[in-house]
């Protein structure tokens, strides 16, 4: 059986990456046998640059009084501020 784990952040409670793991903690106890593929997201507010960060996107300072930050998924690839 394959299964995929989509969680956004329990606000307060979980982020996307916490949610996720216990999500495939919970279907693994239940399910052992099963492919599990786990997708933390997030819908642009907070907890973005920790889920782009799990995908294996790097941070670098914004450029002088602009935002808070941002990073790059791939060299002169996509690219977020937040």
């Amino acid at each position: 059986m394959n299964i995929i784990v989509a969680p956004d952040s329990f606000k307060g409670s979980l982020t996307a990456l916490e949610a996720a793991d216990a999500l495939v903690q919970g279907v693994r106890a239940v399910l052992p046998e099963a492919e599990i593929v786990s997708i933390p997201l997030a819908d642009g507010g907070e907890g973005t640059r920790e889920v782009l960060g799990g995908a294996g996107c790097s941070e670098f300072p914004p450029p002088p009084g602009e935002g808070q930050g941002g990073g790059s998924c791939l060299p002169n690839g996509p690219t977020f501020c937040q």
